[in-house]
């Protein structure tokens, strides 16, 4: 575990203020709209028990939102609806397990063409399961100190679902949800947007 927090900030490596995350998740929403709709879908995705073409289109709205929209046609030429369906599957099982398992998850999504690397497999995890999986891609990895590769990213996880509670604990609210509660997935994309530009 990399993470370190005082009275008002965590420290991860980089330095993030409690108070600093309504603004940077404000941030994100303006610059990655659909959010809220990408998770509808994938809530929805998962109860069809991920079959095509629903699946093919969460596939291609993940990588648009991601600003590679090429990398669902890939992921779509590249590989079966078989090799998809099960690998989703797996995953999703993987994430709603008793003891979930991120690293596992990110794992067999990256058994995908196309998805053989954290960030665009975590950016699919991350609308399946909000609650604990973040995205982690190249921007992330360049400026935090979790490895890029599935145990880093179970790192990344398990302190980004840390930072959520403290920030719910100290009534910080999210601009990003009606609930005004963080997810994990909040957490690191409000700290997204701090390196972003």
């Amino acid at each position: 575990m990399y993470l370190h927090n005082t009275s008002q900030d965590f420290i991860i490596g980089p330095k993030f203020k409690y108070s600093d995350f309504p603004i940077l998740m404000k941030k994100h929403i303006k610059k990655f709209p659909g959010v809220p709709a990408l998770e509808t879908e994938a809530q929805e995705l998962i109860l069809s028990n991920f079959t095509f073409p629903a699946a093919e289109q969460y596939i291609r709205n993940v990588c648009r939102w991601g600003n590679f929209a090429g990398v669902g046609g890939r992921v779509i030429k590249n590989n079966t609806i078989n090799e998809v369906q099960d690998a989703f599957r797996d995953a999703y099982a993987f994430l709603n397990a008793n003891t979930p398992s991120p690293s596992a998850a990110l794992a067999r999504l990256n058994m995908i063409s196309g998805l053989g690397t954290p960030s665009f497999a975590s950016k699919h995890l991350r609308f399946l399961k909000p609650e604990i999986c973040p995205v982690y891609d190249a921007i992330l990895t360049d400026k935090l100190p979790y490895t890029f590769d599935p145990d880093g990213y179970a790192e990344f996880s398990s302190d980004c679902q840390t930072m959520a509670e403290k920030l719910n604990n100290e009534s910080i609210e999210n601009p990003g949800r009606k609930t005004k509660q963080w997810l994990a997935a909040d957490v690191e994309a409000a700290m997204f947007s701090k390196f972003y530009r």
